[in-house]
Order: structure tokens, then C-alpha cells, then sequence
């Protein structure tokens, strides 16, 4: 066979197979042209599928355990009548008596301390976290709560780790969540009415033989205002005209039981009032945002 009977047999079994194919082709090409025309719209609009990270505002700390180490170990109320503090001595293995521990693998879970965080830490961009324990003082001696922190920027997330999910993981009966909204001092205009959502949920203790229930309050600051609704974060994090974006939560709880909800709300927005302004410099507010 000649070279260019070779040549003439491979043109003839192309078209064969491209005419076999034609609806595959046809596909294929509208894919093509959707795809470049989409790269030009995201081009001239200036869209962002991929999130830039937001820096942290000046004055914030964060260790290479990425913990949040510049909130402060004392809250008060602005009367100074209500004192909560932290307890940040060290014990003999070189742990913060006041942090709640943290593995590597709940690290891991939580997407802090990745190596892109490692990366971007320095330029104080990572996402960070706190944990930790605060006891009353004075007018609220024997209150305890548990406050929690996460940072997260630069990325797309689901935005999993909410009370409502993570307490049935964990073991625990979720009972129902609901809106409540605390009344703020001294903080930005946005956050002086701040939306929280409250989940109750029931533990049973072995020991004593009792279920007891608990409440957990939980809110976001998504690019520097507050939004108590997961999915609502979890939505405008896909919005392409975004380019930088962080969001926050901001998790608390007393260690003591519930017996009433109103009494339970009323000692939440007391301590939230001791503690929300003083969270709130460590996240940046909508004009630090480019």
C-alpha cells in the first residue's frame, strides 16, 4: 500500500468515526465554547471562584499551634461588675491550663493548621482557632463557660461544624435550636443587636444516672458582620463576584445545666457582653476587606 492510499484509508476511517459520533462532537463543542466564554465573563467582571485571603487585623496574635494567643485573659463587663478570667499558666508539660486540648486529627477535621496555613501564617493570613475555659469572679463566681474561636479565609468551605451536627456526633440528644438576639456595648454598629442561635440539647451522665440539659450559642461573622445561619454563610461563599472573604464562629456555652431557657439567655447575653468586644478586634471589619 502507497503513502497515499495509507493517508486516504486514515482520512475515511476519521470521518467514519467522526459521523458515528457526531452528538458526541456536537457536545464536546459546546462545552469548548461555554467554558471559554465563561473564563471571559469571570475575566471581564472580575470574578472570584477562587477566595483570596483576608489578613488579620493588627494587634492579633496567633502561636504555631494557630490558637489565637492576644485575647485577652480577663473579660469584664463595662460596669466591671461581671469578671470572667482565663487561667494562662502552663502546666509541667507546657499546656495552658485554660485552653481546651486539641489534637492533630481534630486539627486536621477542623482545616487549621494546613500546610497552606503554615504557609500563609507569616503574612497573617492563615485560619486560627481558640478554645478555652472562663471562670466568674465576684458577682459571677462559680459560673464557667467554654468559649470557641474559628477563623477561616482564603477558601471554600461547608461550613460543617455547627452545634446542631456536632453535638448528635459527639453523642449528645439535640432538643431544637432557635434565634435569640443579645443586646451589645461598646461594639460596631452591626454587632449592637447581634443574631445568635441557641441549641439545646440533652447529655446523660452515666455516673449520676441523670440527663441533664445544656445550651450552646453560636454566631458567624461573615466578612466582618454577623450572620447566626450556617447555610446563609455556606451560600455567600460561592459568590464569584466575592474575591476576598473570611467568616468566623463564635461558639459558646456555660458548663452548668439549663433549667430555664430565659435564665439560661439572660446569663448568655451577660457573658457575650464581656466578650464580644473583645473577640471582635481580632476579625476584620468590611473596610479592611479589599
Amino acid at each position: 500500500m502507497t503513502a497515499a492510499t495509507g493517508n486516504a484509508s486514515a482520512r475515511r476511517s476519521v470521518g467514519a468515526w467522526c459521523r458515528a459520533n457526531v452528538h458526541f462532537l456536537v457536545a464536546a463543542g459546546i462545552l469548548l465554547v461555554a467554558a471559554a466564554g465563561w473564563n471571559l465573563v469571570i475575566g471581564v467582571l472580575e470574578w472570584a471562584i477562587y477566595k483570596e485571603p483576608v489578613e488579620w487585623p493588627a494587634g492579633v496574635e496567633v502561636d504555631e499551634e494557630f490558637r489565637l494567643i492576644s485575647l485577652p485573659a480577663k473579660l469584664a463587663s463595662p460596669d466591671s461588675e461581671r469578671v470572667y478570667v482565663y487561667d494562662d499558666t502552663r502546666n509541667d508539660a507546657g499546656q495552658i491550663r485554660g485552653d481546651l486540648p486539641i489534637t492533630e486529627d481534630e486539627m486536621g477535621i477542623l482545616k487549621i493548621g494546613t500546610t497552606i496555613d503554615r504557609k500563609r501564617r507569616p503574612q497573617r493570613r492563615s485560619n486560627w482557632m481558640f478554645a478555652r475555659m472562663y471562670f466568674g469572679e465576684q458577682a459571677v463566681q462559680g459560673e464557667v463557660w467554654q468559649l470557641d474561636g474559628y477563623y477561616y479565609t482564603g477558601m471554600l468551605d461547608q461550613v460543617p461544624h455547627v452545634p446542631d451536627r456536632c453535638l448528635v456526633a459527639g453523642g449528645a440528644k439535640l432538643l431544637g435550636t432557635e434565634s435569640v438576639t443579645f443586646e451589645i456595648e461598646g461594639v460596631p454598629e452591626p454587632w449592637r443587636r447581634v443574631p445568635f442561635r441557641r441549641a439545646l440539647y440533652a447529655v446523660y451522665d452515666r455516673g449520676s444516672g441523670l440527663t441533664r440539659k445544656y445550651a450552646q450559642y453560636y454566631t458567624f461573622s461573615m466578612n466582618g458582620r454577623p450572620e447566626p445561619r450556617w447555610w446563609i454563610v455556606r451560600f455567600e461563599l460561592t459568590f464569584p463576584w466575592i474575591q476576598y472573604c473570611y467568616f468566623a464562629k463564635i461558639q459558646f456555652g456555660s458548663r452548668l445545666p439549663v433549667g430555664n431557657t430565659e435564665d439560661a439567655d439572660r446569663a448568655a447575653e451577660a457573658f457575650a457582653q464581656c466578650f464580644l468586644p473583645e473577640v471582635l478586634q481580632a476579625l476584620p471589619v468590611p473596610e479592611d476587606i479589599p
